[in-house]
C-alpha cells in the first residue's frame, strides 16, 4: 500500500466574519481546501456531510460554544477521529483538551503557527489514516488466509475421522486376540507361581524348624524309640562337651545320665510309649564329656504320630549355686544390718511401704522393725522444713538437694530426729525397692544452729561497717545510679562491697569523691565473713585517716596494713575491684585486684577495664606487703555504664559446659542485650545478663536467695545519668480542689508511661505521693496563697524521679513526729511526710525542706515500714571533714 497525498480539506467554525476570512486567507494561501461554518450546529452537520481532515474550532460562539461541539464531534463514530484545534483568547487550554482537542491556539492569531499547528497536525492525521489502511489491508489478509485454513483443516479431520473408523475396527480383533493369549499366559503363570510357593513355603518350613530347633536356648534333641539320639543342636555340643557327629544315631540319651537317675529316667521312657502318664519336667544330673556332674532341668514329651520324643535340657548349675551363694549372703547382709549403727529401711517405692528395717532404724522410730514392715515409710520420714518432695510419683525419693539430703524422723513418742537421707534403687527378684539410710545428726545440727548465730552477728557486724550503700549520689548536674545483685552460694560467703562518699584533700583543698569496692573473700565459712569484717574495717579506717593520699596509695597501704597484721593464713588472700569518682571532673580511677575486669558500656559499645598489662592491673590482696598497686583512668561520659562482677558469674557454666565463660563470651553476650535495647537501664541489664548466663548453665539463680551454682555470685551495676533533663509543670491552686485536680491530672498524664515502662502500682504508690506532696506544699508550705506556685518535676532513668517544690519559709523534715507512735497517733500532723515515706523508695528534701525529691523502683523494695534508708538507723562509724 503507497502512500497518497491529497489536497487537505479543513473546516473552519468561527462565528466572527473577519477571523474567518482571516483564516481562510492563511490556509487557502498554503494549498488547503476550506470551508467555512459560523455555528456549532451547522459544524456538525457539514462533518458528517463531508468529514473534513482537521477542523479549527472557535470556542465562543452563540447557541453551543466549542468545548460542546468538540464533545458532540467526539462521541460520533463518523467524526470521531477528525482532529480539531481550538482557536480562542481564553486561557483555558486544559478544558479544551479535555473535550478532546488536540492542540489549543490563543488569539491574536499568527500565521506562521496557525500554518505549521494545521500541517503538523494534518501529517499526523495522514499517517494515522496510511496506518489503519495498512491495518485493515493486513487484516484481509488473514482472513482469506484463516478461511483456506479452516477448509483444509475440515478436509484433515474427515481422513482422520475415516482413519479412526479403520482403526477401529483393527484394535476390536488384536484386543480378542491379545485377550485370549492373556488368559493363557495367566493360567500358565498362575500354575508355575503356586508350585514355587509351595515349594517356597516347605523350605521355609524346614528352615523355620531347623532356626527353632537350633536357637531354642536350651540343649535340644530328638530322641528314638530305641533311646538313640537322632539329632542334637548346638547347645547340646556346649552342654555334654562331644560333637554332633560324636552324638547323632551314635549314643543314647541314657549314656548321658548320672547313675542314680539312669533307672527312674529309663522308666519314664517306656512308660510314656505306653500312654501311662508319667512327669514332662523334672531334674536330674548329667555327665559330661569330662566327667563332670552338672545339675540339669529336663523337659520332654512324645512328637504327635509318631514314637519319638523331643527333649530339652537347661543347665541349672550355676543357678543351683547362686542360690546357695544367695542364702549365705541374706544371712551375711541380716547380720550387717543387725549390727550398723545406721537406720536403714527397705521401701517399696510405688506403695511407699517398708518391706525390711534394721535394729537401728527400729530403735530411732521407736517401733519394733517386725512391727514396721508394712507401714507407710512416710509416716515417720519426713523433709527438713521448706523442702518438699519433688511433684509427681508419690514414691519418688527425689529431693530438691540431691541423692543426699537432710531430713527429720518423726519417732513414735512425737521427738524429732534430725538424720542425713542417703538412697538407692536396687532390683531384686524382679522387684525394684529403694534401700534408704539415715544418719543421726542432732547433734551436729544444734552445733551448726550455734554456729549459724555467729554467722548472722557476723553479717550483721558487715553491714555496720558497710552501712547501706547510697543508689543515688548528686553530681554537677548529673547523677550516679548505683544498684547490686548479690546471690551468696553460702550462708557464710565471702562476697562483700561497699560505696563510699568522701572528701579527699586535693591540692589544698577538699573534693568530694565516690569510692566503690568489691572484694571476694577465699573460703566459704564463718571465718571467711569475719575475715571480710576485718579487711573493711581496715579499709574504711585507710579511707577515713589517710584522705589525703592518692586512690592509688590508699590501696598499696590497705594491702601492706591486712599482711603486717599476721591473722590471714596463706591462703586467706582476696580479690577487689575498686573505682575513685571525681565529682567535680568525672574522672575515674579503677584498680583490680586480681579481680575479673569489669565492663564499660559506652554508646553500645563494650569495653573490658583494665586491659591485659595495663596499669590498673594487679596482684591479689593480703599475700605480698612490698606491693606498689597501680590504677587506670578514664573520663567517664553521661549515659556511661558500668558492670562489675565476682568470678561466680562466668564460672557457673562450668558444670554445664566444662570450662568457665571466658572474657570475649561475655562481652558478647552483653553486647546482644545491649544490641537488643541499646538504651537499657544498667539496673535492667545487670539482671537480663545474670538470667541468661544462668539458662546457659542450667543453674537457678534468683536473687536474694536462691542459687544452684557452686560460688557466690554479686554484680554491681553504675550509671552516668543527666539530672537535668526533667519535664516540669508549675501551677498556682487556689483552693483544696484545685491542688487535688493538680495532682489528677499529673496523675493521669504520668500512670500510663509508669505502666508502659513496668512500674507497678502507679495507682497507689505513685497517686498517694502526688496527691499528699501537692496538697503539702500548697496548705503547709505555700500556706495556701493563691499567688504561690507549687512546681513538679519528673524524669526516667534506672528509677522513677519525682520533685515537689513550693515557695514558702522552708522547714526541717527530721522535727516532723512519727504518726504512727502511741503519744501522736491522735494527732493529724505528720501523716502526709509519713504516707510519702512509705510508698517512696527514698525520700531527701532540699533547698531547705522547700523540694521533696522522691524515687521509685520498678517493683517497690520489701518494706515494713516508711522508707527512709536503712543507713539512717545505723551508726556512722566512719566521720569525714
Amino acid at each position: 500500500m503507497t502512500l497518497r497525498v491529497n489536497r487537505h480539506y479543513v473546516m473552519i467554525v468561527e462565528d466572527d466574519t473577519e477571523n474567518a476570512e482571516l483564516l481562510n486567507k492563511m490556509l487557502s494561501g498554503a494549498g488547503y481546501d476550506v470551508a467555512w461554518v459560523d455555528s456549532g450546529p451547522a459544524a456538525l452537520a457539514a462533518a458528517r456531510r463531508k468529514p473534513p481532515d482537521l477542523i479549527l474550532l472557535d470556542v465562543l460562539m452563540p447557541e453551543m460554544d466549542g468545548y460542546e461541539v468538540c464533545r458532540h464531534l467526539k462521541a460520533d463514530p463518523a467524526t470521531r477521529k477528525i482532529p480539531v484545534i481550538f482557536i480562542s483568547g481564553m486561557n483555558d487550554e486544559r478544558t479544551g483538551l479535555q473535550a478532546g482537542a488536540v492542540d489549543y491556539i490563543r488569539k491574536p492569531m499568527s500565521p506562521a503557527i496557525i500554518r505549521a499547528r494545521v500541517r503538523t497536525h494534518l501529517e499526523l492525521k495522514r499517517y494515522r489514516d496510511y496506518l489503519e489502511g495498512l491495518v485493515r489491508e493486513r487484516t484481509r489478509e488473514l482472513e482469506t488466509a484463516n478461511r483456506r485454513l479452516q477448509e483444509e483443516v475440515a478436509v484433515r479431520k474427515k481422513a482422520e475421522s475415516n482413519l479412526r473408523k479403520y482403526q477401529g475396527r483393527l484394535e476390536g480383533l488384536v484386543r480378542q486376540r491379545t485377550a485370549a493369549l492373556s488368559a493363557a499366559n495367566e493360567r500358565l503363570q498362575k500354575e508355575i507361581f503356586e508350585k514355587k510357593q509351595a515349594e517356597k513355603q516347605l523350605k521355609e518350613r524346614e528352615e523355620t524348624y531347623r532356626s527353632v530347633f537350633e536357637n531354642t536356648g536350651s540343649a535340644t534333641l530328638i530322641v528314638e524309640e530305641d533311646m538313640t539320639i537322632s539329632m542334637a543342636n548346638a547347645e547340646c555340643e556346649k552342654l555334654t562337651g562331644f560333637s554332633r557327629e560324636e552324638i547323632q544315631g551314635k549314643r543314647k540319651w541314657i549314656d548321658f545320665v548320672a547313675p542314680q537317675d539312669a533307672e527312674r529316667l529309663t522308666m519314664y521312657h517306656r512308660l510314656r510309649r505306653q500312654g501311662v502318664p508319667v512327669p514332662t519336667a523334672y531334674e536330674c544330673s548329667l555327665i559330661d564329656a569330662k566327667g563332670r556332674k552338672k545339675d540339669i532341668f529336663v523337659q520332654v514329651d512324645l512328637i504327635p504320630g509318631t514314637r519319638k520324643s523331643v527333649a530339652s535340657w537347661i543347665d541349672m548349675t550355676a543357678r543351683k549355686r547362686s542360690e546357695t551363694a544367695l542364702k549365705e549372703n541374706e544371712a551375711y547382709l541380716r547380720t550387717i544390718m543387725s549390727t550398723i549403727q545406721t537406720g536403714v529401711l527397705i521401701t517399696d517405692p510405688e506403695t511407699c511401704r517398708i518391706a525390711d528395717a534394721n535394729p537401728c532404724a527400729a530403735k530411732m522410730i521407736g517401733i519394733g522393725a517386725d512391727q514396721l514392715i508394712g507401714r507407710d515409710y512416710r509416716r515417720y520420714v519426713r523433709c527438713e522444713p521448706g523442702e518438699e518432695y519433688i511433684e509427681g510419683n508419690p514414691g519418688n525419693m527425689s529431693c530438691p538437694r540431691g541423692e543426699k539430703c537432710d531430713r527429720v524422723i518423726q519417732t513414735a513418742c512425737g521427738e524429732q530426729i534430725h538424720v542425713r537421707h542417703a538412697y538407692a534403687h536396687v532390683g531384686f527378684r524382679d522387684r525394684e525397692y529403694v534401700i534408704q539410710s539415715f544418719l543421726d545428726i542432732t547433734d551436729i545440727k544444734k552445733l551448726l544452729k550455734k554456729q549459724d548465730i555467729n554467722i548472722d552477728l557476723s553479717r550483721n557486724i558487715l553491714n555496720l561497717v558497710n552501712r547501706v550503700s547510697p543508689r543515688h549520689t548528686l553530681l554537677s548536674g548529673k547523677l550516679l545510679f548505683f544498684d547490686a545483685l548479690a546471690v551468696p552460694c553460702h550462708k557464710q560467703g565471702g562476697d562483700h562491697y561497699f560505696v563510699r562518699n568522701l572528701p579527699a584533700w586535693q591540692t589544698g583543698k577538699y573534693v568530694r569523691k565516690t569510692l566503690l569496692s568489691l572484694k571476694d573473700q577465699s573460703g566459704h565459712e564463718v571465718g571467711c565473713v569475719l575475715r571480710s569484717i576485718i579487711t573493711d574495717l581496715i579499709h574504711h579506717a585507710v579511707l577515713t585517716r589517710f584522705s589525703h593520699r592518692s586512690f592509688e596509695e590508699g590501696l598499696t597501704r590497705l594491702n601492706r596494713e591486712i599482711c603486717k597484721l599476721g591473722l590471714f593464713r596463706g591462703e586467706d588472700f582476696f580479690t577487689s575491684v575498686n573505682v575513685e569518682i571525681d565529682h567535680r571532673t568525672l574522672v575515674l580511677k579503677y584498680t583490680s585486684a586480681g579481680h575479673p575486669p569489669f565492663l564499660l558500656i559506652r554508646e553500645n559499645e563494650i569495653h573490658l577495664l583494665p586491659e591485659t598489662g595495663e596499669n590498673g592491673a594487679n596482684m591479689p590482696m593480703g599475700i605480698v606487703t612490698a606491693v606498689e598497686y597501680g590504677a587506670g583512668t578514664f573520663q567517664l561520659r553521661v549515659g556511661d555504664r558500668l558492670l562489675f562482677y565476682t568470678d561466680g558469674l562466668p564460672e557457673m557454666t562450668t558444670d554445664n559446659t566444662g570450662q568457665m565463660l571466658s572474657l570475649p563470651e561475655l562481652r558478647e553476650i552483653t553486647a546482644r542485650i545491649v544490641r537488643q535495647r541499646p538504651q537499657i537501664p544498667v539496673s535492667e541489664l545487670m539482671r537480663d545478663l545474670l538470667d541468661t548466663i544462668a539458662d546457659m548453665s542450667g543453674k537457678e539463680v534468683c536473687p536474694p536467695g536462691i542459687n544452684t551454682s557452686g560460688d557466690d555470685i554479686t554484680l554491681i551495676g553504675l550509671e552516668l545519668e543527666d539530672d537535668t533533663a526533667w519535664q516540669t509543670i508549675r501551677r498556682s491552686p487556689q483552693a483544696t480542689e484545685a491542688a487535688v485536680r493538680m495532682a489528677s491530672e499529673l496523675h493521669r498524664e504520668i500512670a500510663g508511661e509508669w505502666r508502659i515502662r513496668g512500674y507497678e502500682d502507679p495507682d497507689i504508690r505513685l497517686w498517694t505521693v502526688l496527691e499528699e506532696g501537692i496538697f503539702n506544699a500548697w496548705k503547709h508550705g505555700n500556706r495556701r496563697r493563691p499567688e504561690a506556685s507549687v512546681t513538679v518535676r519528673w524524669r526516667y532513668g534506672n528509677d522513677f524521679y519525682l520533685e515537689i517544690e513550693d515557695e514558702g519559709d522552708g522547714f526541717d523534715p527530721e522535727t516532723v513526729s512519727d504518726p504512727t507512735s502511741d503519744e501522736n497517733i491522735m494527732q493529724t500532723s505528720g501523716r502526709g511526710i509519713f504516707m510519702i515515706r512509705y510508698y517512696g523508695d527514698s525520700v531527701r528534701w532540699t533547698n531547705r525542706g522547700r523540694c521533696i525529691r522522691v524515687t521509685f523502683r520498678k517493683t517497690p523494695k520489701q518494706t515494713q515500714g516508711p522508707s527512709d534508708p536503712v543507713s539512717s538507723r545505723l551508726v556512722n562509724l566512719w566521720t569525714s571533714h
